[in-house]
């Protein structure tokens, strides 16, 4: 996912809209902590982006867990950097990778 300087999600890939049951329309130009009836307003995800926005920095393997209101617990490890573009200098970017719940992992 890319978002803008505000936050805003410029793109999102085939995986994220069907791992969240999303569209692209309900998704593309609204603010990451709006999606899915605000339940992406996670606060260590926020305080996350938002560091990366003021501070310049990179995140890697950053562990959030939560409870999407259709979708059960979901554990996401993030990585999360500023892109440099020619059109669009330092874009938020991040990359989520789902690991299964505590309960739903196998011995």
């Amino acid at each position: 996912m890319i978002l803008d300087a505000d936050l805003r999600v410029l793109v999102a890939n085939p995986v994220f809209y069907n791992s969240f049951q999303v569209f692209r329309e309900d998704t593309v130009n609204r603010a990451i902590f709006e999606l899915g009836n605000r339940q992406w307003n996670i606060p260590a995800l926020r305080t996350l982006l938002e560091k990366i926005v003021q501070q310049k920095s990179r995140v890697d393997d950053f562990e959030v867990t939560h409870n999407f209101e259709h979708l059960g617990e979901r554990i996401m490890i993030l990585q999360c950097r500023r892109l440099n573009t020619k059109q669009s200098p330092d874009l938020p970017y991040y990359r989520r990778c789902d690991r299964a719940p505590q309960s739903q992992r196998g011995p």
